[in-house]
C-alpha cells in the first residue's frame, strides 16, 4: 500500500489542518511527509491499518485479529502504539526514491513561503458588494439599538451592584459602583458609518471622552 507514488501526487495533496495552521516557516521535507502520512493512516479502516503495518514489517502476521465491532474487547489487540506508526512512516520515507523526496522538499518550501495566518484580510472578497455591506450594517445597527433600548428602559431599582470601590479624599469617603452595567462591541464599519471617517470626525471635540 503506497500513498504517494509521484511528484504530482505529493504536490497536489490538499493541505492538512496542521499545514494550514502551523506557524513555522522552517519546515523540512520529512516533517511535511510525516503529517500527510499520519493523515492518510488515520483514514484507513482497522484491517487496512493492520495490513499496512504487516506489509512494512512493523507488525507480525500472526498478531491477533482486529475487530471493528468491539475495539475494547479482551479478545482483540489494542490499536498500534504511536511508536509503531512512526516506525512505519520512517520505513516508507527511507524506501522513497530521490524524486519523491525532492517533491516533499518542494512542498515544504512552498509551505514555508505561505504568508502567516494572522487573521488579516489582504483584499476584499469578490462577493462582498454594496448589497452585502448594507445588509451586514443593518443587522449590526438593529442589534446596537436593541442593546441601547434595554440599557435605558431597564428598571434600575431591580439592579444591585455586586462590586463597589471606596475612595478616600482627606475626610471624605466616596463609594462608587465598579461593576460594568452594560458592555457591547461595535465593529469598525459601524463606527465609521455612525461617527464618520476619519473615525469620530462627525463629533465635536467636547463630545469625545477619552
Amino acid at each position: 500500500m503506497n500513498f504517494f507514488t509521484s511528484r504530482n501526487d505529493i504536490l497536489s495533496l490538499p493541505l492538512t489542518e496542521q499545514e494550514r495552521t502551523h506557524t513555522s516557516r522552517q519546515r523540512h521535507a520529512y516533517h511535511v511527509f510525516l503529517s500527510q502520512f499520519c493523515t492518510k493512516y488515520k483514514a484507513l479502516s482497522i484491517q487496512q491499518k493492520k495490513d499496512l503495518l504487516i506489509e512494512l514489517r512493523v507488525m507480525r502476521p500472526d498478531a491477533h485479529d482486529f475487530d471493528d465491532s468491539d475495539e475494547d474487547s479482551v479478545l482483540t489487540v489494542a490499536m498500534p502504539a504511536a511508536g509503531d506508526i512512526m516506525r512505519a512512516a520512517s520505513k516508507v520515507w527511507r524506501d522513497s526514491g530521490l524524486d519523491l523526496k525532492a517533491a516533499w522538499r518542494e512542498r515544504a518550501n512552498r509551505l514555508n513561503l505561505r504568508p502567516p495566518n494572522n487573521g488579516n484580510f489582504e483584499a476584499v472578497p469578490d462577493y462582498v458588494n454594496d448589497e452585502v455591506l448594507i445588509e451586514s450594517l443593518s443587522g449590526e445597527w438593529k442589534y446596537l439599538v436593541s442593546i441601547l433600548k434595554l440599557s435605558t428602559t431597564m428598571n434600575i431599582t431591580k439592579w444591585r451592584p455586586t462590586s463597589i470601590s471606596t475612595y478616600v479624599y482627606g475626610n471624605e469617603r466616596v463609594t462608587v459602583d465598579s461593576q460594568n452595567y452594560r458592555t457591547f462591541f461595535i465593529s469598525h464599519l459601524l463606527k465609521l458609518s455612525i461617527f464618520g471617517s476619519p473615525l469620530y470626525s462627525k463629533l465635536l471635540d467636547h463630545e469625545i471622552m477619552y
